[in-house]
């Protein structure tokens, strides 16, 4: 096998690995979702608002949370694969309170759902493939993994007066 195949071979492995690695599942819960208490989106939100900068492994990510009312956000995710020409990932709209997680449906690609999965020490963006109209050939969404220590303090002024903040609430409907 060529090193090229096997750095290919390689980059699919994490990828694999990062697609089938859900949330950790404490022992006695079975998996089965806790059900929703008034005030967990605020105080999820609280926990998450933030920018993200992370680079290991040759992947670039990016993610901005930002509070969106009570039980949703506003989030833009950017993931960049150094290997093989910079694929990336992007997208940004919003996202709504949901069992623990914030989720997007998307309206443009309708098969498109992302949720941005908070754990215990780290943020997850999954979407099971299903949004990866938004990704080049060598990029995928589920590589989108941000350690909360990676949490910095985002000017929500700005990023509210922004273009593609404005865009994003154009194209949901909620015209400023």
């Amino acid at each position: 096998m060529s090193p090229d195949a096997k750095r290919r071979r390689s980059i699919a492995a994490v990828y694999l690995s990062l697609a089938f690695a859900g949330p950790p599942v404490s022992a006695g819960t079975a998996g089965a979702p806790k059900p929703p208490k008034a005030g967990d989106a605020e105080r999820l939100i609280s926990r998450v608002e933030g920018r993200y900068e992370v680079s290991t492994g040759g992947i670039e990510r990016s993610l901005t949370i930002l509070r969106h009312g009570k039980d949703s956000v506003y989030f833009q995710v950017m993931l960049v694969n150094q290997f093989g020409g910079s694929h990336s990932c992007s997208l940004s709209g919003f996202a709504s309170y949901d069992a623990g997680a914030f989720v997007h449906k998307d309206k443009q690609e309708p098969s498109c759902r992302l949720e941005l999965r908070p754990g215990a020490k780290e943020l997850r963006v999954l979407d099971g493939g299903s949004c990866h109209a938004y990704c080049g050939v060598a990029a995928a969404m589920e590589a989108g993994v941000f350690p909360l220590s990676a949490r910095r303090k985002l000017d929500a002024g700005a990023l509210r007066k922004s273009e593609d903040y404005l865009w994003d609430l154009k194209e949901s409907g909620q015209v400023p």
